[in-house]
């Protein structure tokens, strides 16, 4: 009996052994499919592309985090320190940013509440042109000239596009007029063809402005010669790149025209025509009222303004090698007209000149995503990318360098959207512009052998 409780107890201790070492057999083949994936965990390959819903949340996350820093109407400082500009600037209210970027470079009572006259026209244009995109209306429609926009019936101190009884005229050449002659009869009748009323248009104006932003910018009609109009100098920066890059092609088809002629033979009335063909000679050739084109070199726009309440206003948009600066100087002195273009022309040459000598843009040309391998993750690898647009006013003629800083392995889990490393441009020992690395996408935690995976390699 003895005997037989031995031999079992013998088969007993030899099973357990052999177990042990079946399970130890086991656990060092796992640790070593662990420690040689663990090994391998740096070659891992790229992620899939994001599907269209991961890109769209992705968006999301991204605008509601750098909220600012994505916004394309923000106006923000510089990203580094600069030293301020020594101008000599005679309007009471200036400043100038970068249209790309959004950067401030220079500022002067930019908050100042001040009429913004004929400036008031540039939103005008955006309202007109926003119809034309949506399809509301045409360009090419012809519109029906009433009777307050006769340039007859405007006040004697009002600019003009001369528009008379009976003459045929579309809204595309209504536009110039603004654009161009500052015309308060084209501004009237345009308004009162795209809303049935300057009421109606008004509505839209102070919508638009509204939705763009703008929290001190309010109007009582469109042309600009109510001073219950009311800017600053800051907001209708704000504004007038958000014109300018929403609708560029205006610069070349309105605000850069030097010269009107208007009425044209294919203008006429009837009346007008039978005129003309007894040789009367009626159409007006009238200069565009921005004094910088053709004198500040690479300048295409904008608008000026001018009202007794205001001083004489304008805003100034130049461009040179791909980079755009905008000007917007508003309370400028003057008795007279010529003296007036005198200091606009004078403050915004100084301003827009200073900008170009300093600042320049950079654009970055490649994608700076960075794919980096995961450990103790459902998948191999996580795209990191930069969480808003790589475009910053650098200084003129600064040799830039870019340095990524990112972790060797992202452990356990991935949050879309999170940190997880930096960009950053420098010159020299001089930090320009930095960008957080985020992830593009959510990857949750994967099985023991993941996690495995992730303490080897913790500890190596």
């Amino acid at each position: 009996m003895n005997k037989e409780k031995k031999a079992s107890t013998i088969r007993l201790l030899k099973i357990s052994f052999l177990i042990f070492d079946l399970a130890l057999a086991v656990v060092l083949a796992f640790l070593t499919t662990a420690y040689v994936s663990a090994k391998n965990v740096k070659n891992a390959p790229a992620p899939a592309p994001l599907t269209p819903q991961e890109k769209s949340f992705l968006q999301t996350v991204l605008d509601s985090t750098y909220t600012k820093e994505r916004d394309p109407l923000c106006l923000r400082s510089l990203p580094y320190p600069a030293q301020a500009p020594l101008l000599d600037v005679k309007a009471k209210s200036a400043i100038l940013v970068d249209t790309l970027t959004g950067s401030i470079l220079y500022e002067k009572n930019a908050d100042e509440e001040i009429p913004p006259a004929s400036l008031t026209k540039i939103v005008e244009m955006y309202v007109v042109l926003n119809e034309c995109k949506k399809k509301n209306i045409s360009l090419q429609s012809e519109v029906p000239i009433p009777e307050e926009a006769l340039a007859e019936n405007l006040p004697a101190d009002a600019s003009r596009m001369c528009l008379g009884r009976g003459e045929h005229v579309t809204l595309e050449e209504l536009l110039l007029g603004l654009a161009v002659a500052s015309g308060n009869d084209a501004s009237i009748a345009t308004a009162k063809f795209v809303s049935g009323s300057m009421e109606e248009f008004v509505k839209k104006m102070n919508e638009a402005v509204k939705e763009a932003g703008l929290t001190r910018t309010h109007f009582v009609e469109s042309s600009g010669y109510s001073e219950e109009n009311i800017t600053t100098a800051r907001e209708f920066a704000r504004f007038a790149r958000h014109y300018i890059n929403t609708f560029p092609e205006a610069l070349a088809h309105f605000h850069s025209q030097r010269k009107i002629v208007y009425p044209q033979e294919r203008n006429f009335s009837e009346a007008e025509k039978k005129r003309f063909k007894a040789g009367e000679k009626f159409s007006y050739e009238q200069e565009n009222t921005n004094k910088l084109l053709g004198q500040l070199e690479g300048c295409d726009g904008l608008k000026t303004g001018f009202i007794n309440e205001s001083g004489y206003n304008i805003a100034v948009t130049a461009e040179r090698s791909g980079t755009r600066f905008l000007s917007v100087t508003m309370g400028g002195p003057g008795s007279s007209t010529a003296e007036g273009n005198k200091w606009r022309v004078a403050d915004n040459t100084a301003i827009v000149e200073y900008a170009f000598d300093t600042f320049a843009d950079f654009r970055s040309e490649v994608s700076q995503a960075v794919s980096v391998p995961l450990a103790g993750c459902s998948q191999k690898s996580v795209n990191l990318v930069p969480a808003f647009p790589l475009n910053f006013t650098a200084p003129k003629g600064a040799k830039l360098s870019v340095t990524k800083k990112v972790p060797e392995y992202i452990f356990d889990s991935v949050e879309c959207g999170k940190q997880y490393g930096l960009l950053a441009y420098t010159s020299g020992d001089r930090i320009l512009f930095t960008v957080p690395l985020v992830a593009d996408r959510s990857i949750g935690s994967g099985g023991i052998f993941d996690s495995a995976v992730a303490e080897i390699l913790k500890r190596m």
